[in-house]
């Protein structure tokens, strides 16, 4: 019970930051940019990490099946938090 609280407020802390990546990315063009370029480089570490995942997995010490959890965790955080934030407006 305490393991899945803990995960499930590391799901909403990346559900804050992304929505917050998005939220500044709202407010100038310039941030846009910015925010753009931190979604990418969230992308390309998070293809990484799939594709490096019999390196990783051992290195944090986390069995496969829960790395790939944390994996596409990461990934609906990301989707709920920012893009959901641009889609709505």
């Amino acid at each position: 019970m305490a393991k899945s609280i803990y995960l499930a407020g590391w799901f909403l802390v990346g559900c804050i930051g992304s929505s917050l990546i998005a939220w500044f990315g709202l407010l100038h063009p310039t941030t846009s940019r910015l925010a753009i370029a931190l979604y990418a480089l969230f992308l390309v570490s998070w293809v990484l990490c799939w594709l490096a995942d019999d390196a990783i997995a051992p290195y944090v010490k986390a069995h496969q099946i829960n790395y790939y959890a944390a994996l596409i965790g990461f990934a609906c955080a990301v989707v709920l938090g920012g893009i959901a934030t641009w889609l709505t407006i």
